[in-house]
C-alpha cells in the first residue's frame, strides 16, 4: 500500500508540475500584473488592428481631415537634420497616422529614403475603401534633393547595446594610448589586443560594460549593457594594433571593449506603424538618466520579439496608477480610528517612443515625445 501511495503521490506531483510548466510557456503569462493594472488594462491602449497594413486598408478613409492638422501645409522642402516624426508633425494631429498618408504607389517606398530639397505635397485621393467616395489626405514626394536621405533614429543605433556576458569578454580591448593617460582624449592613438586580424580602415565602436539587466517584473536575467562612449578606425593590424580614436563622446579608457560597427541603416527601412499586437510592459531603463527621461532620450523595455515586437513600431508611454485620498469618504477601524479611504486614479499617458533596436527580450526606443517627464518604471502599452 505505501508502494502504491508513493507512486500515487509522484503521478500527482509530476502532473502539477507539468501544468505548471504550461501555464509558464508564454512570456506575458509568466508576468504578475496587480489587481490596479487589471482594472485599468484599456486605458494602455489596444492594438490597431483598423489601421492601415500591408493590404491598404486605410484607417482614416471615411474620415477626412479626421488627422490631419488644420495648419498643415499644401507644400514642404525637405530641410537638412529634418526627421521623419517631426516632418509628420507639421502634417498630422498624430505622427502614428503617417502610414497612412503616404502615397505608396510612389517610386519613393520608405518615407524615411527622401532628401534635403525633396518636396513633399499635400492633396486628396479617393480612397480605396473610402465610404460615399470620400477623398483622403495623401502625401507625394517630388525628387530635387541630394545627399544623405532624412533619419528619425540613426544618430541613436550605437549607443547602448545589449550583449551576452561571455561573447563580451572574449571582445578586443584597449590595452593603452600613445600618452598613457588613464582617460583617452579624441584624435588619439590606442593600442589593442585582440584585432590581429582587423584590416586597414576598419572601423570599432569603444564600449564600456553597464550593469546585468533584469526583468522587473519576472526578475529574468536579460542580458549585460554595454554603452557607447566612441569609435576608432584601424591604422596598423598586428597582435598590438595601432589604432586612431577619431569619436570620443564620453571619457575611453584602457580595459574598454570593442566591437565592429555594423551597417544599422537597414533597420531604418522598417516603416513607423502602430503594433496590431497588444503591448505590455515595463520601462526598465533610462539611457543616460538615473531618474528622469524626456524627449529625445533612449528608454530600455522589458519586451522584445518574442513578444511580436519590431523596429519601426510606436509604442505609447504611461505613468503608473496613484493611490490618493478621498477628500470626504472614511472609514473606521475596530480601533475606532477614522481614516481618509484610498483612491486609485487611472494611469495616464505621458509620452511616445519609436522602437529602433529590438532583441529577442528587450527594445530600445528613442523617446518622440514627451508630455511629462517619464520615469524608471513607468508602462508601455500600445498607443
Amino acid at each position: 500500500m505505501n508502494g502504491m501511495h508513493t507512486q500515487s503521490l509522484l503521478a500527482i506531483a509530476l502532473f502539477s508540475l507539468l501544468l505548471l510548466l504550461q501555464g509558464c510557456s508564454t512570456h506575458y503569462a509568466s508576468s504578475p500584473v496587480s489587481p490596479a493594472e487589471q482594472a485599468f488594462d484599456s486605458y494602455y491602449g489596444s492594438p490597431a488592428n483598423g489601421m492601415a497594413t500591408d493590404n491598404n486598408a486605410s484607417f482614416i478613409d471615411g474620415r477626412k481631415g479626421a488627422v490631419l492638422r488644420e495648419d498643415a501645409p499644401k507644400r514642404y522642402v525637405v530641410k537638412k537634420g529634418d526627421t521623419l516624426w517631426g516632418i509628420s508633425q507639421k502634417f498630422l494631429k498624430m505622427p502614428t497616422y503617417w502610414p497612412e498618408i503616404w502615397d505608396k504607389n510612389q517610386k519613393v517606398k520608405n518615407p524615411h529614403r527622401i532628401f534635403p530639397g525633396d518636396v513633399l505635397y499635400l492633396y486628396y485621393r479617393k480612397g480605396e475603401r473610402a465610404i460615399n467616395d470620400q477623398l483622403v489626405p495623401t502625401i507625394r514626394v517630388e525628387r530635387h534633393g541630394s545627399g544623405l536621405p532624412i533619419s528619425t533614429l540613426e544618430p541613436f543605433l550605437m549607443w547602448p547595446l545589449i550583449v551576452d556576458k561571455d561573447a563580451l569578454n572574449q571582445a578586443p580591448y584597449i590595452v593603452a594610448s600613445r600618452d598613457n593617460k588613464l582617460l583617452i582624449e579624441g584624435e588619439n592613438t590606442v593600442y589593442i589586443k585582440g584585432l590581429a586580424n582587423s584590416s586597414r580602415g576598419d572601423v570599432y565602436g569603444v564600449y564600456q560594460t553597464g550593469e546585468e539587466l533584469r526583468d522587473p517584473e519576472t526578475n529574468e536575467l536579460l542580458g549585460t549593457e554595454i554603452k557607447y562612449h566612441g569609435k576608432v578606425s584601424i591604422m596598423r593590424p598586428d597582435s598590438i594594433t595601432t589604432a586612431f580614436a577619431e569619436e570620443v563622446k564620453r571619457e575611453i579608457k584602457p580595459a574598454d571593449r570593442l566591437i565592429k560597427i555594423n551597417e544599422y541603416r537597414t533597420a531604418l527601412t522598417a516603416p513607423m506603424k502602430a503594433p496590431t499586437i497588444k503591448v505590455r510592459g515595463v520601462v526598465m531603463g533610462l539611457y543616460d538618466a538615473t531618474l528622469l527621461s524626456g524627449q529625445r532620450m533612449i528608454a530600455l523595455v522589458n519586451r522584445g520579439k518574442r513578444d511580436g515586437l519590431q523596429e519601426g513600431h510606436i509604442i505609447g508611454i504611461y505613468s503608473k496608477p496613484k493611490v490618493v485620498d478621498d477628500p470626504y469618504e472614511k472609514s473606521t477601524n475596530k480601533f475606532k480610528v477614522v481614516s481618509a479611504v484610498p483612491v486609485t486614479l487611472p494611469p495616464e499617458r505621458v509620452g511616445t517612443m519609436v522602437l529602433y533596436s529590438v532583441t529577442d527580450k528587450l527594445s530600445y526606443g528613442l523617446i518622440t515625445e514627451s508630455y511629462n517627464a517619464i520615469k524608471k518604471g513607468y508602462k508601455i502599452g500600445n498607443p
